[in-house]
């Protein structure tokens, strides 16, 4: 969703707890808005493309809640909204393409894409680029524990940049892995990518939620895990169990803003790594059998990071 407007800023950093002061035209960031009560609404990738213009991605939660109060406060900006392939209807072309190229080899591989060095990028920057004279992005990223980038380009030239990427790569192992493969780098860093929105109890949201599709994200999503409770409440988390902390910015007024503040240095759950004894996961999937068929292996960090609740009182 593309945010443009000289309220922009404004919109998103009075939604939002991140540090807007520095803030780089050409930076992401993992935009962290949150209800009053200071839960999480969902997280999403913000990159600054401008003065006052935004791309926000992502889980479509963060965007429905922005837009929904800019409009409602009547704030001058626009939103230009493009659905991921997920909840695109109708089969049209995107926008944009997204390409990540991750892994050990990585810099190698774009480095013989593009026939030299990339520009020196820092982490979650942008810096523009060219291949064969096809202009894109390269966002400095990082799913697999290594340097890595993601692409981003206008859709006309997806289908070249992914040939030329399959073609150079092939000689160095590269491995196609495919959407359904995103999640899996995202349970191994210990991120938690789709996080129940705290919307659904607070009297003030009513409007909010009847402003919601009910066939959109908020409607329709499961809740996974192993974690069942009949109070929707005991799903909500705040951006400190996350691992967000360090993204919340008291430089500014924000809604949530008194909640994260008293809430901080009080967390009741935190994330931990699940891990499994190889042994044992031969004797559940059979001798013979490839351990690593069965993730998390004994000894692989951050395999799984599932939230536990803290005893209190």
């Amino acid at each position: 969703m593309w945010i443009e407007g000289p309220d922009a800023t404004r919109v998103l950093a009075d939604h939002g707890a991140n540090n807007f002061e520095k803030f780089a035209i050409g930076q992401a960031k993992q935009y962290v808005p949150v209800t009053r009560s200071g839960n999480i609404v969902t997280d999403g990738i913000l990159a600054r493309e401008g003065e006052n213009k935004y791309l926000l991605s992502g889980v479509p939660a963060a965007q429905h809640w922005v837009q929904y109060h800019a409009e409602k406060g009547g704030c001058d900006v626009g939103f230009v909204t493009d659905p991921s392939s997920a909840f695109r209807l109708g089969g049209a072309d995107p926008k944009l393409f997204r390409y990540q190229i991750q892994g050990p080899l990585a810099a190698e591989l774009v480095e013989r894409a593009f026939g030299g060095p990339m520009p020196v990028t820092k982490f979650f920057h942008s810096s523009p680029v060219v291949l064969d004279g096809r202009p894109l992005r390269a966002l400095r990223h990082g799913m697999a524990g290594q340097a890595g980038f993601e692409f981003i380009g206008p859709w006309e030239h997806a289908a070249y940049v992914h040939e030329t990427f399959l073609k150079v790569g092939e000689p160095l192992g590269l491995i196609q892995v495919g959407a359904l493969a995103y999640t899996t780098p995202s349970v191994e860093s210990g991120w938690i990518p789709s996080p129940v929105p705290a919307i659904y109890t607070d009297p003030e949201l009513l409007e909010y939620r009847r402003h919601l599709p009910l066939s959109g994200i908020e409607g329709k999503r499961p809740l996974n895990g192993s974690f069942f409770s009949e109070d929707i409440e005991d799903y909500y988390v705040s951006p400190y169990e996350l691992g967000y902390g360090k993204m919340i910015s008291f430089n500014h007024d924000f809604v949530g803003r008194d909640a994260l503040a008293k809430a901080k240095g009080e967390t009741r759950r935190t994330k931990v790594t699940l891990v499994l004894d190889s042994d044992d996961v031969r004797t559940v999937v059979g001798e013979g059998q490839d351990p690593g068929r069965c993730s998390p292996l004994d000894g692989a960090p951050n395999a799984r990071t599932p939230l536990r609740r803290k005893r209190v009182g």
